[in-house]
């Protein structure tokens, strides 16, 4: 089945300045949230120049990386397949979830990284359910948690079935 990429920059090539195109990165937790300082890393990267580290949140709080996902293209009954190369240190550490609004309401997909310190693939996929609103789907990224330890990430997909 053909399948059409709904992520812009997902390999976070692209660059103005000292601010990553495409992705809106915060730090916080509620209704409190502020920019976050994400760098390109040029240590480890799976794919291209760079790899994006996650900067350490305060306590209490997480840091989200988000990116709305290409509209138009999403319809109810197509698979959506997400994935992205990560490193963390510590279990629950980094987590990406697939957020969107079915009949009015908050819904979501996830996986996490099992926080060993290696690279992995972490991966879902799932089938859109009616009611769901194709222009609600967000791609998001959360570091959770004041571990140590450099939290990095890669190669960030999520793809439709086009039919």
């Amino acid at each position: 089945v053909p399948q059409l990429e709904l992520v812009d920059n997902g390999t976070f090539e692209l660059w103005n300045g000292d601010k990553l195109l495409r992705w809106e990165a915060n730090t916080g937790t509620g209704s409190k949230w502020a920019p976050a300082a994400v760098k390109a890393v040029k240590d480890g990267e799976i794919e291209g120049e760079a790899s994006l580290e996650l900067p350490k949140p305060g306590a209490g709080e997480m840091v989200l990386l988000k990116q709305g996902l290409r509209r138009g293209v999403i319809k109810p009954g197509a698979r959506i397949r997400y994935s992205a190369l990560v490193k963390a240190t510590a279990v629950g550490q980094v987590e990406m979830v697939i957020g969107y609004k079915k009949n009015g309401e908050g819904a979501s997909e996830r996986c996490s990284h099992p926080g060993n310190g290696e690279w992995r693939l972490i991966k879902g996929s799932f089938v859109i359910p009616e009611g769901a609103d194709p222009d609600s789907f967000q791609l998001n990224l959360y570091r959770k948690g004041d571990g140590a330890g450099q939290v990095l990430v890669d190669d960030v997909s999520a793809t439709v079935d086009v039919k």
